[in-house]
């Protein structure tokens, strides 16, 4: 049986300490890129004259495709997201 870390498969017990040390790096390395286009949206929203709120409607929308929906990728930048929080 294959163990996983959310949809990834991680490796030996020795090794996974450091495995989600760098999984996380990387994730919050994607989250901060994604974080930087959701900024952009918002600023161009409102140069536009769009209520910027508009934005968050965007976001949503993007996150309901196919494409993110299909993509492991969006849990492990929202789960940065989360822990960032923390």
């Amino acid at each position: 049986m294959i163990r996983r870390v959310g949809l990834i498969p991680v490796p030996d017990d020795a090794n996974v300490t450091e495995f989600l040390e760098k999984l996380r790096t990387e994730n919050t390395e994607e989250m901060q890129r994604f974080l930087k286009e959701l900024k952009d949206t918002v600023s161009e929203t409102g140069s536009s004259g769009q209520p910027e709120v508009f934005a968050y409607g965007k976001m949503l929308t993007y996150l309901a495709t196919e494409e993110s929906v299909t993509h492991p990728w969006l849990i492990n930048v929202l789960a940065s997201a989360l822990w960032e929080l923390l």
